[in-house]
């Protein structure tokens, strides 16, 4: 392979330094967030809280329909519906993708193989719990194959069930 003339090595360190610069900035806009995020939550812990200084549920219901009224009164169809679905989030009956997908976990965070799964449930629970459930599952597996196959009744072998919660192999 031939060695790169003086000017594309210029090139190359000069891309080096743009892609170091681009990832110093990224590193930096993401501590600065969580900086910003910390001050929220700090601040939000900080407050008394009081049942006086919340507001209630009630409260906030009341002011949102009062914003709706005006909205409404003003011709401001936008508003009036931003209202309405501020009550429905508050009340639980609309839920945004996007505040459940933080809620939740990115969908990355489920995409893990049975191997990853089963390996986290081992440091996390020990190996004699994890090999009692990885034996529950397969109990509930031939169990759920004999009502796919038209069982009408679904029996699990209570003798092999029982061996796995008392502690038996």
């Amino acid at each position: 392979m031939p060695r790169p003339s003086p000017a594309d090595r210029r090139k190359i360190e000069a891309r080096r330094r743009e892609k170091q610069a681009m990832r110093d900035s990224a590193a930096e806009r993401e501590r600065r967030t969580a900086d910003r995020v910390q001050k929220i939550l700090d601040e939000a812990l900080s407050r008394p809280r009081s049942r006086e200084t919340l507001p209630d549920l009630h409260n906030l219901i009341e002011k949102l329909e009062s914003a709706y009224d005006l909205a409404m009164a003003t011709n401001q169809a936008k508003a009036a519906t931003d209202a309405v679905m501020a009550m429905g989030r508050l009340l639980g009956l609309v839920i945004d993708k996007s505040q459940s997908a933080l809620a939740i976990g990115s969908p990355d965070d489920f995409r893990k193989t049975e191997a990853q799964v089963i390996e986290e449930m081992r440091e996390r629970f020990g190996d004699r719990e994890t090999e009692k459930f990885l034996q529950a599952i397969d109990v509930a597996r031939e169990a759920y194959r004999a009502f796919e196959a038209g069982d009408d009744t679904i029996e699990i072998k209570l003798d092999r069930f029982n061996g796995i919660t008392d502690g038996g192999d």
